[in-house]
């Protein structure tokens, strides 16, 4: 599934090569009492929506008169707006061994750990500018396995965990290591790392090409994760090395609060990100990330906003 915008209008979407189909359009009469507005309001009946996607899908010849083509329409983020990004931390071991020289810890010693990014202030999609978010800034990339959860989920073992899932998806965790610590007192009374500032800022959050259902993906800790800039590999490894599962984390969160349709878990980075190797993005930079199976990225990143620009 994709959110796709022509003239100006956000619209839900299934993509099928290069041909997108409109949902809205296709599922109103199909699917009473189910909101085909959006790719959210599908997913909030996801259980009844993904059997009538796969028999669009299985009907489709590549000759639809009414498909949009995807070279001419403009790809948003697939789900928009997700209620919550819930992001882990430090959560591939190669990632960690490249950062501290040390693996992860053992399971039976410690939980997952994660961060909040603010979904309509950070989020954008596959294919558009990322602003740096201050002259100063050093911003680097991090992809990452992107859940989408598809239904209401609340204490939810993990056994249970992955009958959440929806799809997948490229996430991009771009960050700003130039706010990594704070000086003032708050850094000297407590140590704090300023999460917000270095991970939560416009733009920081990339989403998409597509949101590839769960069903479609035969197994998603198999899969191959790279990111270029300037087509210079920088981020090359696998999700086979994520340490806590898909299902752990799932469980973790559901444990804290509610996990909606349309939630964003990204799953943890991993290794060859910029602040390791003191290398950052600088304007003009074009950066691609790629997911076996679930599309390609294309952002270049842009200058930081003028002093009191607004709208």
């Amino acid at each position: 599934m994709v959110t796709f915008e022509v003239s100006g209008v956000p619209r839900p979407g299934l993509r099928i090569g290069d041909d997108i189909l409109a949902l809205d359009a296709r599922l109103g009469s199909r699917l009473p009492g189910v909101d085909t507005g959006s790719v959210i309001g599908l997913l909030e009946s996801w259980s009844t929506v993904e059997p009538v996607l796969d028999e669009l899908a299985g009907a489709h010849t590549g000759d639809d008169p009414e498909a949009y083509q995807v070279g001419s329409v403009t790809l948003l983020p697939p789900v928009r707006w997700p209620r919550a990004i819930f992001c882990a931390s430090a959560n591939y071991n190669d990632h960690v061994q490249e950062w501290t020289g040390s693996g992860l810890p053992d399971k039976a010693t410690t939980r997952p750990c994660f961060f909040f990014k603010a979904p309509h202030h950070t989020l954008v999609g596959p294919d558009d500018v990322v602003h740096l978010p201050r002259p100063d800034a050093k911003m680097f990339n991090e992809i990452e396995l992107a859940v989408i959860i598809g239904r209401r989920t609340r204490l939810v073992s993990e056994a249970s965990a992955m009958d959440s899932v929806a799809g997948y998806a490229i996430f991009n965790d771009v960050s700003d290591y130039s706010q990594s610590q704070r000086k003032d007192w708050y850094g000297q009374r407590f140590g704090m790392a300023d999460w917000m500032r270095i991970k939560s800022f416009d733009n920081s959050s990339v989403l998409g090409p597509d949101l590839v259902p769960a069903s479609q993906v035969e197994d998603p800790y198999k899969l191959a994760m790279n990111l270029y800039v300037n087509d210079e590999l920088v981020q090359e490894s696998s999700t086979e090395l994520m340490h806590y599962s898909i299902a752990e984390q799932i469980s973790y969160l559901s444990e804290q609060l509610t996990l909606l349709p349309g939630d964003v878990v990204s799953t943890g980075s991993i290794r060859g990100i910029g602040a390791v190797k003191g290398v950052f993005l600088n304007v003009g930079d074009r950066v691609r990330a790629e997911i076996d199976g679930l599309g390609a990225q294309h952002n270049v990143i842009g200058a930081p906003p003028a002093a009191d620009a607004g709208e």
